[in-house]
């Protein structure tokens, strides 16, 4: 009976995996440069190692943390690839500022520090020009720009800020359109992604 129990399982398992890489994928995010995402799905033992390895690279690891990411060719690709386990979209400088201010942490010697104030800022990205919490926010919003030095730029912002833990309320909002089981929506939301940011502050 238990091994009968374990096949149906693993069956269903599989079944879901599949289902879940039939979703069209949607593009409401075109022409932005930055994109907030958050991981709404934990993998599991069948889902496909590219989809593992390309959440570990978006920083995704944790359910219902999030990370800003530059909205290029190559990081569509990579979003496309995890539509299923993320939802993502265009975060305003609201937004940006509310995230960065009330759930804001940073990796110095590799451990999570509160962005407690500017000091730490200026200490760490100093040499890039940026010494506040404002400047952090620009760089953000802006996604660091077109040329390498601001790609760099932003890529070490990214990297000083820990992924942002959110809150997953047990309100009707998460029911209704965060329960993956039940509901469709996940995937690219476009600037609709702020006020699903704001349920999860």
């Amino acid at each position: 009976v238990n091994k009968e129990e374990s096949s149906a399982k693993k069956e269903d398992n599989n079944e879901q995996q599949q289902q879940l890489h039939k979703i069209p994928y949607k593009a409401n995010s075109i022409g932005a440069t930055t994109v907030f995402a958050i991981l709404i799905r934990p993998t599991i033992h069948t889902t496909p190692k590219p989809v593992k390895k390309t959440l570990s690279s978006l920083r995704l690891r944790r359910m219902q943390e999030g990370v800003f990411l530059p909205y290029n060719s190559a990081t569509r690709k990579m979003l496309h690839l995890v539509e299923p386990y993320v939802l993502y979209g265009i975060p305003s400088s609201e937004t940006i500022s509310d995230l960065v201010r009330r759930r804001g942490f940073c990796r110095v010697d590799g451990k999570r520090v509160p962005l407690a104030d500017n000091n730490v800022i200026e200490r760490e990205l100093g040499e890039s020009g940026l010494i506040c919490v404002e400047d952090l926010v620009h760089m953000i919003g802006t996604g660091g720009g077109e040329g390498k030095e601001e790609a760099a730029a932003f890529s070490k912002v990214s990297k000083f800020l820990w992924p942002f833990r959110l809150t997953a309320a047990k309100s009707k909002f998460q029911r209704k359109t965060l329960d993956i089981k039940d509901g469709k929506l996940y995937g690219d939301q476009g600037e609709a992604m702020n006020g699903y940011i704001r349920e999860m502050l």
